[in-house]
C-alpha cells in the first residue's frame, strides 16, 4: 500500500504502544475499505490469536499528529530503520519508535497505489 510512514506511539491513556500507518489512500479509498481490505490480508496470514491483538491505525498524510511529528523527524520513503523520538499528543509528553515519515506524497500516484494495493491484498487474502 502507499505508505508515507509508520511508527509505533506510546498512548499513556491507553497504557499501550499502538501501530500507525500513515497513506494517502485515505483520500481516494476511505478508511473503512482499507481496514477491510487489511483485515482480509492480514487474516490469511496471522494465526486467530495473533489476527485478535492486531490494531493498526490508519492515518492521513496532513493528520495534525503527522503535522507534529514531521516536525521532529523525517524519512526517506524507503525507510525501515527505527528512530526514537519524542512527540506531543494531546498535550502530554509520549515517545514514537518511527519507521518511515516520509514527505507528503512527493512521488505518489492515488490512483496506481489504490490499484496496487487493493490487487496484493486481494492476492494475499486468496493465498
Amino acid at each position: 500500500m502507499g505508505c508515507d510512514g509508520a511508527f509505533w506511539l506510546y498512548d499513556e491513556n491507553d497504557d499501550e504502544w499502538k501501530f500507525h500507518l500513515v497513506t494517502p489512500l485515505i483520500e481516494s479509498m476511505g478508511s473503512r475499505e482499507i481496514y477491510l481490505q487489511l483485515d482480509k490480508a492480514l487474516a490469511r496470514i496471522l494465526s486467530e490469536p495473533e489476527f485478535d491483538d492486531v490494531a493498526i491505525y490508519i492515518v492521513s498524510p496532513p493528520d495534525p499528529l503527522i503535522t507534529s511529528l514531521r516536525k521532529k523527524i523525517r524519512t526517506l520513503r524507503s525507510a525501515t530503520v527505527p528512530q526514537f523520538v519524542s512527540v506531543d499528543l494531546d498535550g502530554t509528553p509520549t515517545d514514537a519508535v518511527v519507521y518511515r515519515l516520509a514527505d507528503i506524497g512527493a512521488t505518489y500516484d492515488p490512483s496506481k497505489n489504490e490499484q496496487l494495493f487493493r490487487k496484493l491484498s486481494d492476492e494475499v487474502a486468496a493465498a
